[in-house]
């Protein structure tokens, strides 16, 4: 199959429609040397994308040593043998040649300290979903009105990023280099797992369930260490007081929607439209239903008036789709 170039370098840029994400999101998982064949043309990019360091003119600065000894007489007299000097000279000119290698460092030293970072962001919109592979190999799975952004300089010494909505990260595993994830007040270090983590505006909660590996969670402010967290415990923090709760559950159940399948399990009434607002990127109003029912069912590829005609058989409901809004009524 032929490298589809033109997509890659879209995809990139975060440029792609729907079609085009999920093309490339198939290209990737089909062969492993199409995702070697990614990760190189993104390392390309990102470098030729950033200014690049500044390195002194070697030739100028030795054009400044020359005139300053008879170096370059020396070589235009004769055949261009070079005298012999004495020993203080010879240490003079490996004095200019030990100067001119320091300029050389300081310049990409101090160009390095003070070029200004860019930042890249990758996010979806209402009821759409996206994946990216970092430059270390991490797979990031972004579920509806998410975002994710990271500095030009993420894997050269950090892997730190920043998070919104709702993302599922398959982290690769690097010793030297913690992945971090700042979601606001909290923090989450690991090496390398997978786990999903939900932090939409709308929300008063955090919420961090690990599937694998080992992740510890920090207060960002004090940057102090609050709890761990083991595979199939799913951690619900407050986001006012920081207040959490750790509970044991399935949590393989929490990735489910990477897999285009909305699992609601148990929820209230309120938290139910939420998580169907995303998933269809549409606004829901709703009168006369009794918010004290708790609703579980699953989701694959019903669109949203199959699933509210399956509602109607579960509680009793008229209903009107205007544009990107629905008017729920109980009878």
């Amino acid at each position: 199959m032929e490298i589809p170039y033109e997509i890659l370098i879209k995809y990139c840029k975060n440029e792609c429609n729907i079609q085009e994400k999920r093309f490339i999101e198939d290209w990737l998982a089909a062969d492993d040397n199409n995702l070697n064949t990614f990760l190189d043309l993104q390392k390309e990019w990102i470098y030729i994308n950033h200014p690049s360091y500044v390195i002194p003119d070697k030739e100028a600065v030795w054009k400044q040593v020359c005139n300053k000894t008879d170096y370059k007489q020396n070589l235009e007299k004769g055949t261009g043998i070079r005298k012999k000097h004495s020993i203080p000279y010879t240490m003079w000119a490996l004095t200019a040649v030990l100067i001119l290698s320091l300029l050389t460092i300081s310049g990409y030293l101090i160009n390095k300290a003070y070029r200004p970072k860019s930042f890249t962001h990758i996010s979806t919109q209402w009821g759409e979903k996206s994946q990216a592979i970092l430059a270390d190999g991490t797979k990031v799975w972004l579920n509806s009105k998410s975002e994710l952004s990271f500095a030009s300089d993420y894997n050269d010494e950090n892997r730190s990023i920043e998070a919104h909505g709702e993302l599922f990260f398959d982290v690769a595993h690097d010793q030297d280099k913690p992945f971090i994830v700042d979601i606001g007040k909290v923090k989450i270090r690991v090496l390398g797992t997978s786990f999903n983590v939900s932090n939409y505006d709308g929300d008063d909660f955090f919420e961090i369930s690990l599937i694998e590996g080992e992740v510890e969670v920090l207060d960002a402010k004090k940057n102090k260490h609050m709890f761990n967290l083991s595979p199939s415990q799913r951690a619900h923090i407050n986001k006012h007081n920081l207040k959490y709760e750790i509970i044991n559950e399935d949590t393989e159940e929490a990735k489910l929607w990477t897999a285009n399948k909305l699992l609601i399990h148990n929820a209230t009434l309120y938290t139910a439209v939420k998580k169907l607002e995303r998933w269809y990127g549409v606004n829901i109003s709703y009168s006369q239903l009794d918010e004290s029912k708790r609703y579980t069912f699953l989701l694959n590829t019903e669109s949203l008036r199959e699933f509210l005609d399956l509602f109607n058989k579960i509680t009793p409901i008229e209903y009107e789709i205007y544009d990107n809004s629905v008017k729920i009524k109980g009878k």
